[in-house]
């Protein structure tokens, strides 16, 4: 990357206290990390984005995982981007596994119900479920409710709204299985926290993506 490269903005996913960058940061010029906001009640996805967009610089790469690729393509259709690079995520509810896709049906608020009535049906499990659940569903936060039914009900924007796109996907994502996914780079053996499984693999197609930016 050239000295004058675009500022490259990292948004975390739903885990967004995870490190997930921490492997890759420090290998990328002009990076800097995405902090969120607390959600407001009642907001819906595209006021959040218009919130982080505050926040950023114009003609920056944003680079999103997970739930932070759908908010970056958000963000982008709203503020002057010059790309967006998803890791481990989509570009439209089309790449969601079928149970994700059920959120559509209750719509947002539906969903957020949903997620909240199953956070407390671990006491009702048998014992030996206890920890799994308490490990995924039981242990959610409003936050986790809140981006989870995000994304199960977004309606991305139209593709002329977007800048150029980059999609990273790791073969072994069980949370978006990749056959659901038309990936620009395919990264063998990866799994969803593909910045942190497999750093050098997103690194390289960080870069040379950049770089043809640049080049362009």
């Amino acid at each position: 990357m050239s000295i004058d490269s675009p500022p490259i903005c990292l948004l975390p996913g739903v885990e967004k206290n995870y490190p997930i960058y921490c492997r890759i940061s420090p290998s990328l010029r002009n990076a800097r990390h995405v902090e969120y906001p607390s959600v407001e009640r009642g907001e819906r996805l595209g006021e959040f984005a218009a919130r982080v967009a505050d926040s950023l610089p114009q003609a920056s790469i944003l680079v999103g995982t997970s739930f932070g690729g759908v908010l970056a393509q958000q963000i982008a259709s709203i503020l002057p981007t010059r790309a967006c690079i998803l890791i481990s995520s989509i570009r439209g509810p089309h790449q969601l596994p079928f149970f994700y896709r059920l959120g559509r049906l209750v719509g947002h608020a539906g969903t957020m119900r949903v997620l909240g009535a199953a956070s407390g049906l671990g006491s009702t499990l048998p014992s030996r479920f206890h920890h799994r659940w308490r490990a995924s569903v039981g242990r959610l936060s409003l936050w986790h409710h809140w981006a989870m039914a995000s994304l199960c009900t977004w309606n991305p924007p139209a593709p002329a709204m977007l800048p150029p796109i980059c999609q990273i996907h790791g073969t072994c994502d069980t949370t978006f299985p990749i056959r659901h996914i038309d990936a620009d780079v395919v990264v063998q053996g990866g799994r969803h926290a593909l910045p942190v499984s497999h750093p050098q693999e997103v690194l390289q197609a960080i870069h040379c993506y950049v770089q043809q930016l640049d080049s362009g």
